[in-house]
């Protein structure tokens, strides 16, 4: 890699895999909410089951596709990080093949934080099989929409689990 680029640390990669999750995950926590209701309500159970698996579907793709627009995440772009093949004639861009499949992996989540913590390179699965790293950013510009975006997220994720937890109280 050109001395241009100064490779991401392991904190800044955590905390943007951490916004992201988190924006992914008030879908997931609205999941609990509906299934609570449909308990209560007593709809059948098989409808509960329709909209969990259809849920969790859909965000396991999300997930696939978190850096396809950009080639950086809502986390990655709040924190000012992007994604850079490590082949030098092709520095800049990652085609939107790899890019799914560098996240691909992610779906093992705890395997996936293991082998990033783990190894010498601090490299998780996805960027060993698609040959990227993660960098800083050479524009330290930080979109605004973007930062808006994971603090929404963030604050409504938080709001939603302090009603799940008022819920079974009241």
């Amino acid at each position: 890699m050109g001395n241009q680029f100064q490779k991401a640390s392991i904190e800044k990669r955590l905390l943007a895999t951490f916004i992201d999750y988190c924006i992914l995950a008030f879908p997931l926590s609205s999941i609990f909410v509906w299934w609570y209701s449909f308990r209560y309500f007593q709809i059948p159970a098989h409808s509960t089951a329709h909209v969990f698996f259809i849920v969790v579907l859909v965000l396991l793709v999300s997930l696939c596709f978190r850096d396809i627009f950009g080639g950086a995440s809502l986390g990655k772009r709040t924190v000012g990080l992007v994604v850079i093949s490590n082949k030098p004639e092709n520095e800049q861009t990652l085609p939107i093949g790899k890019r799914l499949l560098r996240n691909l992996p992610g779906i093992f989540w705890p395997i996936e934080l293991i082998a990033l913590v783990s190894s010498k390179d601090q490299r998780k699965i996805g960027d060993r099989i698609t040959q990227t790293d993660v960098y800083i950013a050479p524009k330290r510009v930080r979109p605004i929409v973007a930062i808006i975006v994971a603090i929404l997220s963030i604050g409504t994720f938080i709001g939603v689990m302090i009603v799940n937890v008022l819920a079974f109280y009241v």
